[in-house]
């Protein structure tokens, strides 16, 4: 299949296909970092890709433009949460920028993204058909890429995920009225198993179980799980303005912060409490095929 502008999307049905694609994703990312190789564990980067999601692979739609990896799109089992197949593509240009820097990178998805994500999933979809199934979903919650690709192909919104919550000027924040007051532990991680220039700071609350990290980037934050248990949703956001205090302290450039938040009422709750506005709403999207 081609993607245009001398792209070609060739279905692989190798069991170890996607493990040879992960390869061939780290040997791009050591000749990009070249000098800085030794700072980056691209072992452990392998594992945690491998581990991402241990459903079967039943195929992968890989892209290439001249024989060089842009991307893939894998088409995954279904597994006790998703009765049918899922897709789960990676753009190579985005994955190296996110081994680089700690962090996804959330601009805009560009014609030629998307172009090239559609026939991915196109392709991956129209494996799913052939094999009997009538639907496939995905998800991408690190950018909009997935309602680009659900508007070009038909697919509608299925499932919540959840929500990116956030504060667009932490300049301007302010912690509302009312909220308790909490005890916290900070910890500043040491950043020589993080990219340069990639700080994060770890917020505890004493006398409970709540913990939130954030990994600060430039200008911007993120925390992409806060850790709770039996906890209201007050104590959360104040753990949420400690965890801003502590940014303006210590990352006095930061201007964003954002927090991911997967199908949680109390960390729902806790942002909506804090002041957060919604910037994303995830979804599954669904394509019928």
């Amino acid at each position: 299949m081609s993607a245009g502008l001398g792209v070609q999307v060739v279905v692989e049905t190798d069991p170890e296909a996607e493990e040879r694609l992960v390869e061939e994703l780290f040997t791009a990312v050591l000749a990009d970092i070249g000098a800085d190789a030794e700072d980056h564990d691209v072992e452990d980067e392998d594992e945690d890709l491998e581990e991402d999601d241990e459903r079967v692979v039943l195929a992968v739609a890989v892209a290439r433009a001249e024989g060089k990896l842009l991307g893939w799109a894998s088409l995954l089992g279904p597994d006790e949460d998703d009765p049918g197949p899922t897709v789960q593509w990676l753009l190579l240009s985005r994955e190296i920028e996110r081994i680089k820097t700690g962090m996804y990178d959330e601009h805009p998805a560009t014609p030629e993204e998307i172009e090239l994500l559609v026939a991915m999933t196109k392709a991956a979809a129209d494996h799913a058909r052939d094999a009997g199934n009538d639907a496939v979903v995905w998800s991408d919650p690190m950018a909009d890429l997935d309602a680009h690709v659900a508007k070009a192909l038909g697919a509608t919104p299925d499932e919540e995920l959840g929500h990116i919550w956030a504060f667009e000027d932490l300049a301007s924040v302010a912690a509302p009225a009312g909220l308790p007051a909490v005890r916290t532990q900070v910890a500043t991680e040491p950043t020589e198993n993080l990219p340069d220039g990639t700080d994060v700071i770890t917020i505890d609350v004493v006398d409970t179980d709540v913990e939130l990290s954030a990994l600060i980037k430039g200008r911007r934050a993120m925390v992409e799980e806060i850790s709770h248990h039996d906890t209201e949703p007050e104590v959360v956001a104040a753990a949420i303005h400690d965890l801003v205090g502590k940014i303006r302290e210590l990352n006095p450039d930061v201007r964003t912060l954002q927090v991911h938040e997967y199908d949680d009422e109390v960390v729902e709750d806790a942002a909506e409490l804090a002041g957060m506005t919604v910037a994303k709403q995830l979804h599954f999207y669904r394509l019928d095929l």
